[in-house]
């Protein structure tokens, strides 16, 4: 069970507690092809990574400073995503509108994401403790409703969204604010998310305990070499020692 002394697990959510149903390029190329545009999905995979990363570096966390809204923001990324795979504005623009909306309402739900198998039961057991269970992430603020379709909501006490904050993580400020509504100390706090330095150097900068989660199994035996609090299963939480 949950270490006596702990008081909050906050936990990342997106390739943390759930991830989409096969490949995120895989659903772009699908809603394509119902809009009667076909293209393969490996197309699609290089150019989503370019498009997603330009935008989150010209309009950072959802464009939150600049006045845009989460869909708006999207929208530049899903349009961008096929123009650079190499679908044409001709073929495009007719269909880009259903297109779109196919795209973000479905990954507005469990149509577009899964748990991991290790979630629900982890939850379950944490549920039977003391313990206050919270989600940090840096999806916009649509992460409520996936949860809840995923049936997982109900299981937190709060979500704090980078959008909703106004602060991305690694910045310090979104865990001190997590531990500042919980009414805890941040060393009774233990943050558990999948990127090393958003979530594993982040929280522990901030002043919390944390776990890095690699489920891959070469990367998590390189994180156990190289001395990270690494876990390979969510459900490992449960058997963690707090560092006296």
């Amino acid at each position: 069970m949950a270490h006596p002394l702990l008081r909050l697990i906050t936990f990342d959510a997106y390739g943390t507690l759930f991830t989409p149903k096969g490949t995120v390029a895989a659903q772009y190329a699908r809603a394509l092809g119902k809009c009667g545009v076909h293209i393969e999905e490996q197309q699609i995979a290089h150019s989503f990574k370019q498009a997603f990363m330009k935008q989150a570096e010209s309009f950072p966390n959802y464009g939150k400073l600049h006045g845009l809204e989460s869909r708006e923001w999207w929208k530049s990324v899903v349009n961008n995503t096929f123009l650079g795979a190499g679908v044409s504005k001709e073929a495009l623009h007719p269909v880009f509108e259903d297109t779109f909306k196919l795209i973000y309402d479905g990954f507005n739900s469990s149509e577009g994401y899964e748990l991991y198998s290790d979630t629900k039961s982890l939850l379950k057991e944490l549920r039977k403790t003391k313990v206050q269970l919270a989600v940090i992430t840096n999806c916009d603020q649509r992460v409520t409703e996936v949860m809840d379709s995923l049936g997982i909501l109900e299981d937190f006490e709060f979500v704090i969204t980078s959008s909703g904050y106004g602060e991305e993580k690694p910045a310090p400020g979104i865990f001190h604010h997590a531990v500042d509504v919980a009414k805890v100390k941040p060393t009774e706090t233990l943050h558990v998310g999948d990127d090393y330095a958003k979530d594993f150097e982040a929280a522990k900068r901030a002043g919390l305990h944390a776990l890095y989660l690699e489920r891959d199994p070469v990367k998590y035996a390189k994180a156990l070499a190289n001395n990270t609090e690494a876990i390979q299963s969510l459900t490992e939480i449960l058997d963690w020692k707090m560092p006296v």
